[in-house]
């Protein structure tokens, strides 16, 4: 059984690496059904997708994938030191480590009115499209939230708006399953030593 486990676990990881899938439950779906597996016990847990995702990263991406994890830790630095009057914290691949060069920077951001999101792109003349994502939450709860996407440079940053509430209730991480407080910018530029392309 652990050995079939592992079979899906490493082909869910494949899809992710390759871009065949965006996220870790849509790539276990898809990989179980191209091994024709159909019980739920026998699939990975998504733990194990992101270990065998790190080390398909470290075998096949080598050349590639730290130089676009460190790309775009840095262009979250520099994000978040502008957005930083909605307090924004990292999440999603690019604070754990797995992010390429097609994953997006997630940000959560603290918010009273959403209006000040929507003000802060007009005054910058930032073209953005808005959405919407559903968390889940440590009470079971799912709600859904503003969502803004927009380019900076190469990278593509998604902004998930959370009221100031969500600092002491913060949503689920979706791969542990754990509350997900995000990573401030002292903390993310501490963790990557940090140092400014601006000059400053």
């Amino acid at each position: 059984m652990k050995g079939f486990r592992r079979h899906i676990a490493e082909e869910a990881a494949r899809l992710i690496a390759n871009q065949e899938c965006s996220d870790f439950f849509t790539a276990r779906r898809k990989a179980a059904q191209r091994f024709g597996c159909s019980n739920k016990r026998l699939l990975p847990e998504i733990g194990e997708i992101d270990t065998a995702l790190r080390e398909y990263q470290r075998l096949f991406k080598l050349d590639t994938q730290p130089k676009a994890l460190q790309y775009l830790r840095q262009i979250a630095v520099e994000a978040m030191e502008d957005l930083h009057p909605f307090s924004p914290r990292l999440t999603g691949p690019v604070l754990n480590g797995t992010a390429d060069s097609n994953s997006p920077i997630q940000l959560y951001l603290f918010v009273e009115c959403l209006e000040d999101i929507v003000v802060y792109f007009m005054e910058r003349h930032i073209p953005y499209t808005q959405g919407e994502i559903k968390l889940r939450y440590p009470d079971g709860a799912e709600k859904s939230h503003p969502l803004f996407d927009f380019r900076a440079g190469d990278a593509s940053l998604e902004l998930i708006i959370l009221t100031p509430a969500s600092h002491s209730n913060p949503p689920l991480n979706s791969l542990e399953g754990k509350p997900d407080s995000g990573a401030t910018l002292k903390q993310l530029k501490s963790a990557i030593g940090y140092r400014s392309s601006r000059g400053t």
